[in-house]
């Protein structure tokens, strides 16, 4: 799971362009993307950190840890998520309303489906390296 969201967050990135940014801000020129992932829902970089967390708590030695790091990431991303929120309606008023009833925020069934789908295309390559490939190398490399 943690591999596919490596194509995820490229995808995401790549249709926020110019207006891609580490802290919340909206430019003066910003306009409303609703193409991309974002005809599903409106956060899918959160969902894609989130799905990063998961996986790294399911590999985690230390589950302990990786609950509290996921927890603390769930905290972040809905403290962000709520401003970021309010940052859209205030640029973009009813014409970000109107999206909102339109989409879900982080999940929706369309883009679960595609991660779901991507996890197994994921899981079957690795799968198939894993009997012809790494047999091949003079290294020790097993996933299953």
């Amino acid at each position: 799971m943690g591999i596919a969201t490596i194509p995820l967050f490229f995808w995401v990135h790549h249709t926020l362009g110019k207006y891609f940014s580490v802290a919340l801000q909206v430019k003066e020129e910003h306009a409303l993307i609703t193409s991309g992932p974002y005809r599903w829902v409106r956060h899918p970089m959160y969902t894609v950190l989130l799905l990063l967390m998961i996986s790294l708590f399911l590999v985690s030695s230390n589950w302990g840890v990786g609950v509290i790091f996921l927890g603390i990431s769930a905290v972040i991303v809905a403290g962000r998520v709520g401003e970021e929120e309010a940052m859209m309606v205030k640029k973009f008023g009813n014409k970000y309303r109107d999206y909102k009833r339109h989409t879900r925020s982080l999940l929706s069934t369309k883009f679960f489906s595609l991660i779901v789908l991507l996890c197994l295309i994921v899981f079957v390559v690795l799968w198939l390296l894993s009997l012809y490939v790494f047999p091949l190398l003079p290294i020790n490399i097993s996933f299953f």
